[in-house]
């Protein structure tokens, strides 16, 4: 796996401060570059997994962090 690219993040007002704050307010997608094995053989289902750790905030207050388990099914051709 290699190292993830985010998109530029915008900047929002933290609840409860007045810190300017680098926040995603719209839909967004991360990229994560990944290279398969030379001996994986065609055909073969490879299974890419990890864990997404964020957290949301609204107009009052963010919430604690949280972390959602992601998997990937890949086939190689």
């Amino acid at each position: 796996m290699g190292k993830p690219r985010y998109p530029k993040a915008g900047v929002v007002s933290t609840p409860g401060t007045t810190d300017a704050t680098p926040a995603y307010n719209t839909s967004f997608r991360i990229a994560l570059p990944a290279t398969i094995a030379a001996a994986a053989k065609s055909g073969e289902v490879i299974t890419v997994g990890g864990a997404l750790t964020y957290q949301a905030c609204d107009e009052r207050l963010c919430y604690p962090i949280s972390i959602a388990p992601i998997s990937w099914q890949v086939v190689v051709k």
